[in-house]
């Protein structure tokens, strides 16, 4: 069992929630998938969408995505009807779903794809190409 930022995703009866440092189950099991936690928020999946539950268990980004990475520095790589953008902790759209991949901020840069070419970009969504 791997805990991040205090919780541990677990499965049990086939469904998955987190159970906290005391091993209280925090986050009930009903979803399909889970993963770690990060920025204070644990990314979720039922019904093949994703959306992101605090440690309270209170969905606070709806599933409603295709997919989602976890938080990394304050935004999210979350796929939308086939295309990736980034969303903050409040689920606003900070940049726009035009990525055909995109991978979590690492070090201020978020790697993305788009049109058969690897581009870094910073926060602002500004792309600079990858060598």
């Amino acid at each position: 069992m791997h805990f991040s930022e205090g919780m541990a995703a677990v499965k049990k009866y086939g469904k998955w929630g987190f159970l906290d440092s005391t091993g209280k189950e925090a986050v009930p099991c009903e979803f399909d998938d889970a993963n770690s936690f990060s920025d204070g928020l644990g990314p979720v999946s039922k019904n093949n969408r994703s959306g992101f539950v605090d440690k309270q268990g209170r969905l606070v980004i709806p599933i409603v995505y295709d997919n989602a990475s976890r938080f990394s520095e304050g935004l999210a790589a979350v796929n939308r009807k086939g295309f990736w953008g980034f969303i903050d902790v409040t689920g606003r759209e900070v940049i726009p779903f035009k990525y055909d991949f995109a991978t979590p901020f690492d070090q201020g840069a978020g790697k993305v794809l788009k049109n058969g070419k690897w581009y870094y970009i910073d926060k602002s969504g500004r792309e600079t190409s990858v060598n």
